[in-house]
């Protein structure tokens, strides 16, 4: 096996620590925001780690971007935002808990061109999770160095500007240095950001 890149260390120490804080990985790590009837747009973060606490549901997006364009990071961190929108649907795995049964499948189609085949969801072995019922929403926006979270740390702050009031999408948002100079640094890293949401 080659040497993990700095990606790479920070989503397997996400997938390592996540169960030893409470959370549950979505998997797939997949949202459909549904367009309109027959066509959805697609959402694949890093991460979305799910809580049950009493009867809400705590997620937190994780995105980890090394360098990339500007453009990017805004973009991600708006999508991100529309993950407790009703529009958002998730298809979780029955072993990840987190949702409500899945009476019959569901086909899914993009939203360029609606007449195409599209992806069948399989009710067997699968839960459904709606956007709305996720009572807390949180965004880690994970980054090497200080540079990069002064950096690309601006936008994420965008969505917490007072003028949002109790409107903001973002319980908990915070962009943060990790330090993956090891798989064990890495670990250590993700695990206390963990630890305080």
């Amino acid at each position: 096996m080659g040497r993990l890149g700095w990606h790479a260390r920070v989503v397997r120490a996400v997938r390592e620590m996540h169960e030893i804080h409470g959370f549950k990985l979505l998997e797939p790590c997949v949202v459909y925001f549904r367009v309109d009837k027959d066509r959805v747009a697609r959402y694949q973060p890093d991460a979305i780690l799910l809580r049950k606490r009493g009867s809400g549901i705590h997620a937190v997006v994780i995105e980890a971007e090394s360098n990339p364009p500007a453009k990017i990071v805004p973009g991600d961190i708006s999508l991100a935002a529309l993950v407790k929108d009703k529009a958002a649907e998730m298809y979780p795995y029955q072993e990840v808990g987190v949702g409500s049964r899945l009476y019959q499948d569901r086909h899914i189609k993009d939203t360029y061109d609606a007449r195409k085949p599209g992806q069948t969801i399989r009710k067997e072995g699968r839960l459904f999770l709606r956007g709305d019922e996720i009572g807390k929403l949180s965004m880690l926006l994970v980054v090497p160095n200080k540079d990069s979270r002064r950096y690309y740390g601006r936008y994420l702050e965008l969505f917490l500007m007072k003028r949002w009031g109790k409107n903001t999408p973002f319980k908990v948002a915070r962009c943060i240095s990790c330090d993956t100079s090891t798989v064990a640094s890495a670990r250590s890293s993700i695990g206390k950001l963990l630890s305080r949401l």
